[in-house]
């Protein structure tokens, strides 16, 4: 159960790398995105690259 938490705030955090890395690679390549903490706007947008 323990492990379960963990594993789903380390998803979370993981959420929150993923999108504000988004958001610093639009700016970089000057590309609109939608501001504020939508994250469904990460998954609809097929030209980022998830590392």
């Amino acid at each position: 159960m323990l492990k379960q938490e963990q594993h789903k705030r380390f998803i979370n955090m993981n959420e929150m790398l993923l999108s504000s890395r988004c958001y610093w690679y639009a700016q970089l390549t000057r590309t609109i995105v939608p501001i504020g903490n939508d994250n469904n706007s990460i998954h609809q947008r097929p030209d980022y690259v998830h590392t």
